[in-house]
């Protein structure tokens, strides 16, 4: 049997003989094959093996451990920006859902939509102009959110975003 400690001398093929014997003569040797098993090739399988069961484990614990409000589905907010201010000008979401606010310029002139605390500041939208915003709040409270398109930290407008505690 091979017994070399080189990949190669594992996968080589060693050949058994034995005897047939009919009566008192020696007949014919039959050869028999054994292969020394290919260690490279259990490695791979190992793992392959290995590579599955983290993927299983990592997917296990992520369903375990996200919070159920992500399994809810996304709040739907429009919000409409006229020359005059947002409407509506009050928007509520529950703390740590998922909310996704559609916001379409329906004003003459240019826009913007942003929640500083959130970090969350669109571009400017043209009259007509459209964006979509999607996040999870992650504090309580009372935020604002305002229309500065000179970016100049000087709102032409402000409307309030709430967030509280969902049941």
């Amino acid at each position: 049997m091979a017994t070399g400690g080189t990949t190669e001398d594992m996968a080589i093929e060693e050949k058994k003989t034995k005897d047939v014997v009919i009566g008192e003569k020696r007949v014919v040797q039959i050869s028999e094959r054994h292969r020394e098993p290919n260690r490279e090739g259990n490695s791979i399988r190992h793992l392959k093996a290995a590579r599955g069961i983290l993927f299983s484990v990592g997917a296990a614990m992520w369903l375990l451990f996200t919070p159920l409000s992500a399994y809810a589905g996304v709040r739907q907010v429009n919000v409409q920006i006229t020359d005059h201010g947002f409407s509506p000008s009050v928007i509520l979401v529950a703390l740590n859902r998922p909310v996704q606010i559609h916001v379409v310029n329906n004003g003459h002139q240019n826009h913007q939509f942003s929640i500083p605390y959130y970090r969350i500041f669109s571009s400017d939208l043209a009259p007509g102009g459209v964006t979509n915003i999607g996040f999870s709040p992650w504090t309580e409270g009372k935020f604002q959110m305002m229309s500065d398109p000179s970016g100049l930290d000087k709102p032409e407008f402000t409307g309030q975003f709430v967030v509280v505690e969902g049941k």
